[in-house]
C-alpha cells in the first residue's frame, strides 16, 4: 500500500505505461529515431497528465465524502495495528496475484490476527500460480473472517486453505441508487446518448454499440483505459471523469454497454438497458460473470456466441429483490465484525 498520494493513481499508471509502449512500438515502424523521439515525449505528457487528472479527481472525491485516517505506507502501516481495533481489507482485486503485486498490506501482514477481516476481497481470477500458492495460503490463513466477493474466490480459498469464506456483495452495492443519487452530478448531455464504458480491451462491444447507435439514431460516448484510435462519425471519446459525474453518465445514459465490473453494477442499481461483455482481449471479466448468473441476467452478457437484445424486459422488481437480500446478508457479516 503506498501513501495516500500515490494510491489513487496506481493502476492508472499501469495502464497508461502500456498505452505508452504500444504507441512506442507502432512509432519505430514508421518514424525516424528524431520523429519518435518527439512523439513519444507528447505521449508520455499526455499520460502523465491523465494520471495526474484522475488522481486529484479521486482524492478530491475521497477527503470530501470519506473519513480518513493518518496516511501510511509500507513503511508505517505496523504502527496502525495498536491504534485499531479490526481492519477489514477489500474489495475490487485486492488480493489479484497481478494487479496490485500480490501486495502483503492488502492482506494485512502488520495486523494481529484476531483483528484480521476481508471484505468482498476480489482475486479476480479461479487460480493462484504455483510459486504463489503456499504464501496465499499463509496469508489467507490468518484472517478472523473471510469474504470474498466472487464465489469462485471463496471456492479457491476453501480448496486451497480450507478456510471457509463468505461471499458479499460488492460495496458499491450496498448503498442503494437514492443514496447514489445524492452524489450524482447534473453534467450528463441532454439528448440521447449510449455510454460505452470499458476497462480492458473489448472484442465485440464497440460494433455492438455503433450498431445500436445506427438502430437507435442516438450518439455513443466513449470513455475508455487504452486508446482512440477507432474512427467513427457517431463515436464521441470524452475524458476522464469525476465519481459524481460517472454515476450521472450511468443514471442518464438511454443504453450502456459495459466490459466493467462498476459499469456493470451502476447498470443494475439505476436499472438501465445495457450489456456487458465479459470474455475480453485481456482476460475473463469472472467479477462480472459472477454477478449476473447469481442475478439470472446471463442474457444480457454479450459474447461471440450470444447478441444480446438490450432492449429485452427485465424484472426489476426480481432484481432489486435479489440485490436487497445479498445487501441483508452482507450488512449483517460487516456488523459482526
Amino acid at each position: 500500500m503506498k501513501q495516500r498520494e500515490n494510491s489513487a493513481a496506481g493502476m492508472v499508471v499501469g495502464m497508461a505505461t502500456g498505452a505508452v509502449l504500444g504507441a512506442a512500438g507502432a512509432m519505430m515502424a514508421t518514424q525516424s529515431k528524431r520523429q519518435m523521439r518527439r512523439n513519444v515525449r507528447k505521449v508520455m505528457k499526455g499520460a502523465e497528465n491523465a494520471v495526474m487528472q484522475l488522481d486529484k479527481m479521486a482524492t478530491d472525491f475521497v477527503e470530501k465524502h470519506l473519513n480518513l485516517s493518518h496516511p501510511y505506507d509500507e513503511n508505517n502501516i505496523k504502527e496502525a495495528n495498536n491504534l485499531y481495533r479490526a481492519f477489514v481489507t477489500g474489495s475490487d482485486q485486492v488480493w489479484s496475484p497481478t494487479c496490485v503485486g500480490f501486495d502483503p498490506v492488502y492482506f494485512l501482514t502488520f495486523a494481529d490476527s484476531a483483528k484480521k477481516h476481508s471484505y468482498a476481497a476480489s482475486i479476480a481470477t479461479d487460480t493462484i500460480p504455483e510459486n504463489l500458492k503456499d504464501e496465499f495460503i499463509r496469508r489467507v490463513s490468518d484472517f478472523s473472517s473471510c469474504s470474498l466477493r466472487e464465489k469462485s474466490g471463496a471456492n479457491l480459498v476453501k480448496n486451497l486453505s480450507g478456510k471457509d469464506a463468505f461471499v458479499s456483495i460488492d460495496p458499491s452495492m450496498l448503498l442503494k441508487r437514492e443514496d447514489w443519487d445524492k452524489l450524482c452530478s447534473d453534467n450528463a448531455p441532454n439528448e440521447p446518448y449510449i455510454l460505452l464504458f470499458t476497462v480492458p480491451k473489448p472484442k465485440n462491444l464497440v460494433n455492438y454499440a455503433l450498431e445500436l447507435s445506427e438502430k437507435h439514431d442516438c450518439k455513443v460516448l466513449f470513455l475508455n483505459n487504452f486508446s482512440r484510435k477507432i474512427k467513427h462519425k457517431r463515436l464521441t471519446y470524452i475524458d476522464p471523469v469525476s465519481n459524481n459525474d460517472f454515476i450521472s453518465l450511468i443514471k442518464n445514459a438511454k443504453y450502456v454497454c459495459t466490459n466493467s465490473f462498476h459499469g456493470n453494477a451502476f447498470s443494475l442499481l439505476y436499472h438501465k438497458n445495457f450489456v456487458v461483455e465479459t470474455d475480453t482481449l485481456a482476460k475473463k471479466n469472472i467479477r462480472s460473470e459472477s454477478l449476473m448468473l447469481s442475478l439470472g441476467l446471463k442474457s444480457r452478457i454479450l459474447s461471440t456466441e450470444n447478441k444480446p437484445d438490450i432492449d429485452d424486459n427485465t424484472d426489476w422488481d426480481k432484481i432489486d429483490r435479489l440485490i436487497d437480500e445479498e445487501r441483508e446478508r452482507s450488512k449483517k457479516y460487516l456488523l459482526g465484525i
